[in-house]
């Protein structure tokens, strides 16, 4: 009897031991697998949805897409929001567009200076003209340049300038301001200026000959 004893802590030991070890591996194997998005991935998903602005369901599959991966990467799931609120105000979801485009600003806010920021603060500002708040439609481009600004990033500028006129004389109209709504030319031809000093920001004239060829059109009056 005495021999046995022995024999069987023994046992118990090594049961004890195999159940440990064995549980230690069911938890390694139960992590979740974390596999790397390469970032051409998420720049090739991302343009193609601003390629494809004509056809919403190929922006919205993007963005879902985009989404998807941003389970594991931040900057897909920055780009995969805001192109989400793109998608959803191009097809007239402004009330899920707004806290889309809000949730996309928080992210971008986590670095000091997110190049992706003009692009939110544009969506957002559009967003405000939608309801005719064009205060805050103004603000938010005003944002909208002085990130671009901080970036140097040029074709931004010329693009937020270009929101500021179109807010500026929309709001004059809508409040019946003849003030306003030539300051808002005034700063198209600004932006103009800006656009024409060099042949790298051609496709950016474009958007302005086509404002101001309809101001002309409208107004049928020279400035």
């Amino acid at each position: 009897m005495n021999k046995i004893l022995p024999i069987f802590g023994q046992v118990i030991f090594w049961i004890v031991g195999l159940c440990l070890i064995a549980a230690c591996t069911q938890t390694r194997t139960a992590q979740p697998i974390i596999k790397t998005v390469h970032p051409d991935k998420i720049k090739k998903l991302y343009d193609l949805g601003y390629q494809n602005l004509r056809s919403m369901d190929t922006v919205g599959a993007l963005a879902d897409s985009l989404l998807r991966l941003g389970q594991t990467n931040p900057d897909a799931r920055l780009k995969g929001k805001i192109l989400k609120a793109k998608y959803y105000w191009l097809t007239g979801n402004y009330q899920s567009a707004m806290p889309t485009v809000l949730q996309a600003l928080e992210l971008a806010q986590h670095t000091s200076i997110n190049p992706e920021l003009p692009v939110i603060y544009s969506i957002i500002g559009n967003l405000y003209k939608e309801k005719k708040n064009y205060l805050k439609a103004l603000e938010s481009t005003a944002k909208g340049l002085e990130a671009a600004q901080t970036l140097q990033d040029t074709s931004n500028i010329i693009f937020h300038i270009r929101l500021k006129a179109l807010f500026t004389r929309s709001y004059g109209t809508e409040v019946k301001d003849s003030t306003l709504i030539n300051q808002g030319f005034k700063i198209y031809l600004n932006g103009l200026k800006l656009a024409e000093s060099s042949p790298a920001f051609e496709k950016d004239r474009i958007a302005y000959y086509n404002n101001i060829a309809q101001i002309y059109l409208t107004d049928k009056k020279d400035y």
